[in-house]
């Protein structure tokens, strides 16, 4: 074991002060080289205002974006302040909207229906496309940090909790699995995967009602965000690079390279072949395999993004702090 020498503890309190600031807010000084060429291209809908709105001016960060046709919502916030934009146009134009508080992620179902998770234990409810919600309280206690929906059937993630409905949202029963931090959730049929601190994946294969878990040793650092290729491949990110892939709907798991060792946040397929990751610094990569290799891709920004989402017609949707909204399509 190697001896590290003591650091004093009032430089640790503000190398971890920095640290905080640095990952929630803003963009750091530093960062890796940026890609060199794009094979996608990358458009940005909305960007934060000149001056940066939020604590200590630092911007505040768009969590999550999802459409439905031209329908497009993205959520997010900074300390106790949040916001909500709206597109009725594909994102053409946005307009600032007080529908919900304190939103985290976003998914669209079928009917108009649209469910909102939050940094708190309420979860917001929408089946007009939007154009009214219903708050429901849930089992949360320290916010909701994923959120899946497939059918009647959701899902919702968060520290030491996972939820589950099977009425469209409408009302959240507690799913008994171990208490861990849990960072997202994933669904393709009957199979749930979720992911969270310490390289945990946990998989159920009867749409919830029971899960196995397993433990990652090489993303001991964490794994942030889950995606399904189709009904067998599914790709798992986080932090250090940690890229996972599993051919057998999650039974099994096998490393993959990574171009670049940055956090990965978020990640998501348009189709079976095709794939997009994102993450700190402005990072993406893209895969044409199902996620078996990825490469780099300029996104002409060195924001941390925090989130992707795939649109079958429309590439993918992609935001990040200082209010940040990119769309990527193939050229």
């Amino acid at each position: 074991m190697t001896n590290r020498p003591p650091i004093p503890w009032l430089l640790g309190i503000m190398c971890v002060a920095v640290t905080v600031a640095t990952w929630s807010y803003g963009v750091p000084p530093h960062g890796p080289p940026a890609a060199t060429a794009a094979q996608l291209e990358w458009r940005v809908l909305l960007s934060g205002p000149p001056t940066p709105r939020g604590p200590f001016r630092h911007g505040l960060f768009l969590s999550d974006v999802a459409s439905d046709g031209n329908v497009t919502f993205g959520v997010g916030g900074a300390g106790n302040a949040s916001v909500t934009f709206r597109s009725t146009d594909d994102g053409v134009s946005w307009n600032e909207v007080d529908l919900v508080s304190g939103g985290t992620y976003i998914a669209f179902g079928d009917n108009g229906l649209i469910l909102v998770a939050t940094r708190t234990s309420d979860l917001y409810r929408s089946t007009d496309a939007g154009k009214s919600w219903t708050s429901i309280k849930t089992e949360a206690t320290r916010g909701m940090s994923g959120l899946a929906l497939a059918g009647n059937v959701a899902l919702v993630s968060g520290p030491d909790v996972l939820l589950r409905s099977r009425d469209r949202g409408a009302s959240w029963q507690r799913v008994n699995v171990p208490k861990a931090n849990l960072h997202d959730v994933g669904i393709r049929g009957a199979v749930v995967l979720a992911v969270g601190a310490g390289g945990l994946v946990l998989r159920s294969g009867d749409t919830g009602e029971t899960f196995e878990m397993q433990w990652r040793e090489e993303s001991i650092e964490g794994l942030a965000s889950v995606a399904f290729a189709n009904d067998t491949t599914a790709v798992v990110v986080g932090a250090s690079g940690t890229i996972l892939r599993s051919t057998d709907a999650g039974r099994s798991w096998l490393s993959v390279a990574s171009p670049m060792r940055v956090l990965w946040r978020s990640v998501a397929f348009s189709d079976e072949r095709h794939g997009l990751a994102v993450g700190d610094w402005g990072q993406a990569i893209r895969t044409t395999d199902g996620g078996a290799t990825w490469m780099r891709e300029l996104t002409g920004t060195n924001a941390h993004l925090y989130s992707v989402n795939a649109h079958p017609s429309a590439g993918y949707l992609v935001c990040g702090v200082r209010e940040t909204i990119l769309r990527a399509t193939e050229r």
